[in-house]
């Protein structure tokens, strides 16, 4: 089973995610300086990578989190890493991400697909919400992901 990155191309192979430092390689590379964007990894039941999907992060939140859900619902994900690049230097979580992550986390457990991180990227490096008990989010319970 091959990962599809942004909708058209394919990977030449099975990639597992297992930790926050794995979700920053794979998405590292489209990390763009001049703009936010909003990514999503979606994974199967056994934490292997599906599909990554890059939404504009200037989109209002619930509309990102239809998006969101609309796309891992269309692959029959199990669970999903989402990441917001940031082209600010500070990668430390705002009350306020919390707030949209917690919202992102509940409407998952609706449509029983599992939130494990979310992580705030930038080419400087990453915050992860699950590293940092943030947002319902445990390192304790999620590293490495656990097959669903």
């Amino acid at each position: 089973m091959k990962y599809q990155i942004i909708i058209d191309r394919e990977a030449k192979e099975d990639l597992r995610i297992g930790h926050p430092r794995q979700v920053y390689k794979v998405i590292e590379k489209y990390i763009d300086t001049s703009k936010n964007n909003y990514f999503i990894l979606i994974l199967d039941g056994a934490s292997f990578l599906k599909k990554i999907h890059i939404l504009d992060g200037r989109k209002p939140i619930p509309e990102l989190i239809n998006k969101i859900f609309k796309e891992a619902i269309s692959i029959n994900a199990s669970s999903i890493v989402t990441a917001y690049s940031s082209n600010l230097r500070n990668l430390k979580a705002t009350d306020e991400d919390v707030k949209r992550i917690h919202e992102l986390i509940e409407s998952g457990k609706l449509l029983r697909i599992n939130v494990l991180d979310h992580l705030i990227v930038s080419i400087s490096g990453y915050y992860s919400f699950a590293d940092n008990n943030l947002a319902g989010l445990s390192k304790d319970e999620v590293w490495p992901y656990k097959p669903v």
